[in-house]
């Protein structure tokens, strides 16, 4: 699982997870283990129709199952979806998520943990009160580690251009 989406859960005082659901034997009783919990199952569907939760966190960095397992989440009756990024393979697959989610009003949130960093108030009181100047250009960066080129843009790509929305404002079309 990515980014600690699952692991993120146990610092939150008035959550409780209940089960964890993961195809790989190993994987799921490593995973039981991290989170402390004793409900693991093979297949995620078995899991959301016996436990029934409130928040589903869908963690697969791997994007193949995310559409399947996010309106499996809804169809369960979720309130809330937490979700690994890359969102999905497809803007009709976020569409169908989406309209999903809207239909039987279950908040969806896409892990873009870093918008939440305490340190961008800062920075926009500082873009916003002339602090830095008058802002020009915004250039991002990827890791430019061995995950170069579209890799690097699908798993870290999605941050940037997150983070300069929050500076610059939405793109205009």
């Amino acid at each position: 699982y990515g980014h600690g989406v699952d692991t993120m859960w146990l610092e939150l005082p008035d959550t409780e997870i209940v089960a964890v659901a993961d195809a790989d034997p190993k994987g799921l009783a490593a995973a039981q283990s991290k989170l402390k919990v004793s409900k693991g199952f093979a297949d995620y569907r078995r899991m959301l129709a016996q436990t029934k939760p409130d928040i589903v966190a869908i963690g697969p960095r791997h994007i193949d199952q995310h559409r399947d397992m996010a309106l499996a989440a809804v169809e369960a009756g979720a309130r809330g979806i937490y979700i690994e990024k890359p969102f999905c393979r497809t803007p009709a697959e976020a569409d169908e998520i989406v309209a999903a989610c809207d239909r039987s009003k279950v908040r969806l949130a896409i892990a873009h943990r870093n918008r939440y960093h305490p340190v961008l108030p800062v920075l926009q009181n500082l873009i916003a009160g002339d602090g830095i100047g008058r802002v020009l250009e915004i250039r991002a960066r990827g890791k430019e580690d061995h995950r170069g080129g579209p890799l690097d843009l699908w798993v870290l790509g999605s941050h940037l251009f997150n983070l300069a929305t929050v500076f610059a404002g939405e793109a205009m079309a």
